[in-house]
C-alpha cells in the first residue's frame, strides 16, 4: 500500500510538522474554503441563492448516508441533541400507560421532551439515585413490562458522577 501524502491539503509551513491534539489542529484547505464562503453568505445573505441554500443539506445528507450505508431520506439533520431528543419523543409511538424512565434532576434536555408526552397518558418516572449515582440495580428495579424507553446520561450533567 502506497502511503497517502496529505500535506498539499493543508496550509502548513514547508519543513514543519504539526502535532495535532485533536481539537486544536489545522483544517484542510477545502474546509477553509467552505468556511470562507459560509462567512461571505452570513455577511451578505443576498448572495445565498435558494438553489445554493437547498443544495447544502442535500449534499450533506447524501454524504452521511454513504458513510453509514442508509438512504439519504433516512438521515435527519439537526442542530443539537435537544432537537434530536424532541424528534425522537415526538416521532415514537407512545400510548396511554406506556412508561419512560429518566434520572431526576438531570439536564433539562434529557427530561423536557418526555414530560410533554404526559398529555397522551404516558407515565414519566424520574428516578432519584440513592447515593449520588444511579446504580444498575436501581434501574433494574424501575423497569417493568410497561417501560418503553429509558433516557439516562452516562455522566450526570450537574454533579459529574458516572453511574456506570
Amino acid at each position: 500500500m502506497i502511503p497517502m501524502d496529505y500535506t498539499k491539503d493543508f496550509s502548513l509551513i514547508e519543513g514543519h510538522t504539526w502535532l495535532n491534539v485533536a481539537s486544536e489542529g489545522p483544517i484542510p484547505k477545502k474546509s477553509d474554503e467552505a468556511l470562507q464562503e459560509a462567512i461571505k453568505w452570513k455577511s451578505a445573505p443576498h448572495l445565498l441563492t435558494i438553489p445554493k441554500f437547498q443544495q447544502i443539506p442535500i449534499r450533506l445528507k447524501k454524504a452521511i448516508s454513504c458513510l453509514i450505508n442508509v438512504d439519504p431520506d433516512d438521515v435527519i439533520l439537526g442542530n443539537s441533541a435537544t432537537y434530536g431528543l424532541h424528534l425522537l419523543a415526538n416521532g415514537l409511538e407512545f400510548k396511554a400507560g406506556d412508561e419512560i424512565i429518566l434520572l431526576q434532576n438531570d439536564f433539562p434536555t434529557d427530561i423536557l421532551p418526555w414530560l410533554s408526552l404526559k398529555h397522551k397518558g404516558v407515565v414519566v418516572h424520574q428516578l432519584k439515585a440513592q447515593n449520588h449515582i444511579l446504580t444498575p440495580r436501581e434501574l433494574e428495579k424501575a423497569i417493568n413490562r410497561r417501560t418503553k424507553l429509558v433516557c439516562l446520561p452516562l455522566i450526570h450533567s450537574f454533579t459529574g458522577y458516572n453511574w456506570m
